[in-house]
């Protein structure tokens, strides 16, 4: 992926690092040239080690929720804390025939769809 480096006078933040992601823009500006050349070097980096799918599907509130996981258990690695909490809260299903499950399901669904279960 190329990085393009632009010089705009205009700005506050006068040095703008340029990407494009599936078609579309993607920029920073920084204060200075040596923030910008270390967010590129640093940038091109993680392309190389993460490769390009670390750009799709960012999103942020998630993030945002990793990072308050962090803070809550900064030792704590949340794949395992995941995988604790997946091998002790998983409900046990036992499996019904399709006779049995299928009343039970219409019944739900029509109760909760504000028309009254028959009985």
């Amino acid at each position: 992926m190329e990085i393009k480096r632009h010089y705009r006078p205009d700005r506050v933040k006068k040095y703008e690092a340029r990407w494009y992601v599936e078609g579309r823009l993607k920029c920073r500006f920084f204060a200075t040239e040596t923030e910008r050349e270390r967010f590129i070097e640093d940038f091109q980096e993680q392309l190389a080690v993460n490769g390009t799918g670390i750009l799709n599907g960012f999103d942020p509130g998630q993030m945002r929720r990793w990072q308050e996981a962090t803070r809550l258990a900064p030792d704590a690695d949340p794949v395992a804390v995941m995988r604790f909490w997946l091998a002790h809260n998983r409900p046990v299903l036992t499996p019904k025939r399709f006779s049995e499950a299928n009343p039970a399901y219409l019944c739900q669904r029509r109760f909760k769809s504000g028309v009254e279960p028959a009985v």
